[in-house]
């Protein structure tokens, strides 16, 4: 079985079936409609809008999204890498454990 018979046909027919294609939870339908998008941008951003966004926004919505989480992510494995280091340590930059 190849990847393209595993991944189901999309029917696209309009901005709303775009985003919502855009977000679908398998990673493989996320990746082949961006393939699609690299492929005709144009035939893409004829869709038009959809709830005042188009395309690009969409993507760029995505992206500010995937952003925040990782940045979310990043501070949140600081906090508990910092409460896991000892009290003497943090305080004086020593890396001895209090004994």
């Amino acid at each position: 079985m190849t990847a393209a018979s595993e991944t189901p046909q999309l029917r696209i027919r309009g901005a709303a079936d775009l985003f919502t294609a855009l977000s679908d939870p398998d990673i493989g339908v996320r990746l082949a409609v961006l393939q699609g998008i690299a492929r005709q941008p144009a035939a893409t951003l004829a869709y038009g809008a959809h709830a005042g966004r188009d395309v690009v926004d969409e993507l760029i919505r995505q992206l500010e999204s995937l952003l925040i989480t990782h940045e979310d992510s990043k501070h949140k494995h600081k906090k508990a890498h910092a409460a896991a280091i000892p009290r003497e340590t943090k305080r004086n930059g020593n890396a001895r454990k209090a004994g």
